[in-house]
């Protein structure tokens, strides 16, 4: 599903710019999940498809969100799945995806109904887009493809304009064409860093966006710190954090009538074994510091050198 202004006359799917993705398939046995009709056992109940088409109906549906995800600024997204008569909502972000229960929309359509009414209504953050990065003006479009030509994408990519505040909560804008490294995986950390240019100071810096787990410190804390204590061969640290309310909610959905693992939160149970459903918080940092690949380097002492410094600290 597109919003209205998007041209789909030549290209019918555009993962950069869908908004919902409905997926239909004929066959039940294509249904890659399994509702345990009584839900009294949901440790036990396989509630993951383990036929060979229901295997690849699921795998379909994560490689698809998986691309809307790699090409858009998300937090999170959802999947209409509608199997012959049948149908199902899943909601998708960087823990993992919650599943709805399958309802019969021949019977009782309201579900399907009241959410697609409710879906068309809804503004671009509630469908998941993240409101801290906006497509770039025609004006800035321009600056930006002339000040970060260094770096230009290899494939041609949208301009973008991220939104990072500083110390004093002050927000900073930093444009971007492309990125240096980006995550094929839905979940996860989820890594994608930036060559940024920021009008302001007129100067090019480094954006790092991950989705740290909850366990481990911020990044940006770390860099601060360093700096703080003097330590040498780090890059200047400018701005960024955690950013407000971004967070994932696939992780809470652990149910209620089974007991949590003390030593083990934020668990999903499967079967007799408890797999890890990771928290994860929207973590965007801006350092003084635009490195290049090691392919690059000029000679040998060089990469020993880049090596050695990463390793020396006090």
């Amino acid at each position: 599903m597109y919003k209205k202004s998007v041209n789909t006359s030549n290209n019918k799917t555009q993962f950069d710019k869908a908004e919902l993705n409905i997926e239909f398939k004929k066959s039940k046995a294509s249904e890659p999940f399994v509702d345990d009709p009584n839900l009294e056992q949901p440790r036990s109940w396989p509630f993951e498809a383990d036929t060979k088409q229901g295997k690849g109906t699921r795998a379909q549906l994560t490689e698809y969100m998986a691309e809307v995800f790699s090409r858009q600024h998300r937090l999170f997204g959802f999947t209409l799945f509608i199997c012959g008569p049948l149908a199902r909502f899943i909601r998708w972000d960087r823990a993992g995806a919650i599943v709805s229960k399958q309802f019969d929309y021949c019977k009782d359509s309201q579900p399907l109904v009241q959410f697609l009414w409710r879906f068309c209504h809804l503004d671009d953050a509630k469908r998941g887009h993240d409101p801290s990065v906006r497509p770039a003006t025609s004006e800035e479009v321009k600056l930006a493809k002339e000040k970060l030509s260094k770096w230009r994408p290899r494939k041609e990519c949208p301009v973008v304009v991220f939104t990072v505040p500083d110390d004093n909560g002050n927000p900073r804008e930093f444009m971007g064409w492309g990125s240096m490294a980006a995550p094929y995986s839905i979940i996860g950390r989820c890594t994608r860093a930036f060559p940024v240019y920021e009008k302001a100071t007129d100067k090019c810096y480094f954006l790092k966006d991950v989705w740290r787990a909850y366990m481990l410190d911020p990044e940006a804390d770390v860099l601060r710190e360093l700096a703080e204590k003097q330590v040498e061969h780090i890059p200047k640290f400018l701005c960024g954090g955690d950013i407000d309310g971004q967070v994932t909610e696939t992780d809470l959905y652990v149910p209620k009538e089974e007991p949590l693992p003390m030593d083990k939160p934020r668990t999903w149970p499967k079967g007799d074994d408890w797999s890890r459903i990771t928290q994860r918080f929207h973590h965007r940092f801006v350092m003084d510091c635009i490195g290049k690949s090691l392919k690059e380097f000029e000679n040998s002492k060089q990469l020993m050198q880049v090596v050695s410094d990463a390793f020396t600290g006090e």
